[in-house]
């Protein structure tokens, strides 16, 4: 019973792994089809109807977010080889709350532009980040 019950965890865990790997590069598919759909790099390069200063400090923050994650992930947990929430533990609030505030910015600068869709998309974009970070 207990090979058997290690082979079968094995296999419950390879299965596992292949949907979570399918449903993140799903969700990067359905964000890449969404950016080219609705021209977003077009509209944010060349719209003059867009809060462009708002849309800067948007994406500062949306830096910092990104920031402590590269740091976290990269230097923390594969070069120091330490428990995140141990070594620093203010960093991945700080990194929620600048992610929270890039998001609502970018929510406002894009307004103008897409209406009622902004959040939408907003939402869609985030999700389809977070499930291209977990492909890494």
């Amino acid at each position: 019973m207990g090979a058997d019950g290690a082979e079968e965890s094995r296999s419950s865990s390879f299965w596992t792994k292949a949907k979570d790997f399918a449903v993140s590069t799903l969700h990067v598919g359905v964000v890449i089809f969404i950016v080219l759909h609705s021209d977003l790099i077009t509209v944010v390069l060349y719209n003059s109807k867009i809060y462009r200063s708002v849309m800067y400090v948007g994406f500062f923050f949306m830096s910092i977010n990104v920031g402590i994650g590269l740091f976290l992930v990269f230097y923390v947990s594969w070069w120091l080889g330490r428990n995140l929430e141990q070594y620093h533990p203010k960093a991945i609030p700080v990194a929620t709350a600048a992610a929270v505030v890039g998001f609502v910015l970018l929510t406002i600068a894009l307004w103008p532009v897409y209406h009622v869709m902004t959040p939408v998309l907003m939402f869609c974009l985030l999700w389809g980040v977070i499930h291209f970070a977990s492909l890494l």
